[in-house]
């Protein structure tokens, strides 16, 4: 969950980011999606 909720909280963050800024957290983020997919398909 912890990872789930640092994920929200990017993408949030990415949400109301300036363009530049939103680029750099986006490639974060999908490195990030690669540990919490798993987490997220089990729940469901």
């Amino acid at each position: 969950n912890a990872h789930l909720k640092k994920y929200k909280k990017n993408k949030q963050f990415n949400e109301t980011a300036p363009a530049p800024i939103e680029e750099a957290s986006v490639e974060f983020n999908e490195e990030s999606n690669e540990e919490i997919c798993p987490i997220m398909d089990h729940n469901l």
